[in-house]
């Protein structure tokens, strides 16, 4: 069954290669997502199916308010759905005050609804605001790098505080609030996992590379899988467990970002995402697949529906391959004459599958965050041979538009800066898209 949040097009990290036949479809009949209004609507539905509803699965960072709420008053296993902790896996700000309260190492922020409380807030760090101590504007509840936005003067703070507040979010309603947080300097890591009844469970840990392009300070441009076994990996697993416990994510599925602070020798969280992970879909899973043994959508229907399993499966999942993805960015607008960046990829040593998502002969953009014209996997049982092709790609890719044969138009400067069978099962899983 799918429910969605709202009319038009939905926000959902559930791509199947192949059709998926759904027995029954529920649209909140509005273009402004409202859960609880929703899940009035809804709740009534779900009860009366003729099959029982046994998991609620939120597919995206926007369904997991209403994800909660349906679980709640059907009756299955979820988080909480009311009290303190029901806005902390989608609230930013309630997230990280929860992660405050837990003692553990949380953002320094504030929430603001117009400038004079920004500025005034910005005016009292001490160092001051520079390009060695920048801020960070957020939305509260976005998705990816939706409603992010840096700043190192109060000059362009005041800038981008503007160009968030107010706007209209790609999920529906508009944004009365943003974060005002400081800019976390280090290396940004992932953590998988899937819960049951408070029990942890990590599929896979990754390194997520972000750097600058096309105007934004932080573009995908690759993942790689850590070994679980590294002195890092542990502290960031125990980190993400304790985080998982302290905003209520007891059930399903989570994907946990959080910066390495050097200096202070700690994992600091960005944010929980409490739903699987979106990265690279048929790639990102595959290499999961490859290096770990299985894939996180697959854990986490054991976590909701297979008890034996998820009880099986160990607490944290041994690599058997090394692995990663690099996501191709085009710098340059304009008419696809080639991709050069396959026949690179096919040399390397550790080269696994390419993903090509633009046609050639078509227009194609400078590349956003989560728009990746393609996708690059590497799989190899030596470290070493991924360390080296991811390096070499990077490499291409930032020279020259390495990955891309362009034609430019005017505008084209480089800017760097499940369903369960119903004919033959008794129940049914609710997918919140």
């Amino acid at each position: 069954v799918k429910v969605m949040t709202r009319l038009g097009k939905s926000l959902t990290f559930n791509h199947p290669k192949v059709p998926v036949e759904l027995y029954k479809t529920f649209i909140y009949d509005s273009e402004d997502p409202n859960a609880s209004a929703a899940a009035t609507d809804f709740c009534p539905l779900l009860k009366n199916l003729d099959i029982p509803v046994v998991a609620v699965v939120p597919t995206s960072d926007p369904t997991v308010d209403l994800a909660d709420k349906l679980a709640a008053c059907t009756g299955v296993r979820g988080n909480p759905a009311y009290g303190p902790l029901a806005q902390a896996r989608r609230d930013k700000w309630a997230m990280m005050e929860a992660v405050r309260k837990a003692g553990l190492r949380s953002i320094q922020e504030t929430k603001v609804s117009t400038w004079a409380e920004a500025e005034k807030y910005l005016k009292t760090w001490d160092p001051p605001l520079s390009p060695k101590r920048p801020c960070v504007f957020k939305v509260l509840t976005g998705a990816g790098s939706e409603g992010i936005e840096s700043a190192t003067s109060l000059e362009q703070a005041k800038e981008q505080f503007f160009s968030v507040i107010g706007t209209k979010s790609t999920m529906g309603g508009s944004y009365a609030q943003v974060l005002v947080q400081e800019f976390l300097k280090g290396k940004q890591y992932a953590v998988d996992t899937v819960s049951r009844d408070g029990i942890h469970k990590v599929v896979t840990v990754w390194r997520e590379d972000f750097r600058p392009a096309n105007g934004a300070f932080n573009d995908y441009f690759g993942f790689k899988v850590l070994d679980p076994e590294d002195a890092l990996s542990k502290m960031l697993i125990d980190y993400s467990s304790k985080v998982l416990d302290a905003t209520g994510l007891y059930n399903g599925a989570a994907n946990l970002e959080a910066v390495f602070l050097e200096d202070e020798q700690t994992p600091c969280l960005m944010e929980v995402n409490a739903r699987w992970a979106g990265l690279g879909w048929t790639d990102g899973y595959a290499v999961e697949e490859k290096c770990v043994g299985t894939n996180q959508i697959s854990a986490t229907f054991d976590a909701f529906l297979d008890p034996v399993a998820f009880e099986q499966m160990p607490a944290v999942r041994p690599i058997k391959e090394h692995g990663g993805l690099v996501f191709g960015v085009n710098y340059v607008s304009g008419i696809l004459k080639g991709i050069p960046a396959v026949a690179a990829a096919e040399k390397c040593a550790s080269y696994y599958s390419t993903s090509i998502l633009c046609t050639v002969g078509k227009p194609l953009s400078k590349t956003t965050n989560g728009d990746a014209p393609i996708i690059i996997t590497l799989i190899h049982k030596e470290k070493a041979k991924v360390d080296a092709d991811y390096t070499n790609l990077i490499k291409l890719e930032q020279t020259d538009n390495g990955f891309f044969d362009i034609e430019p138009t005017a505008d084209s400067a480089i800017i760097t800066a499940t369903r369960v069978d119903s004919s033959s099962s008794l129940f049914v899983t609710v997918v919140v898209a």
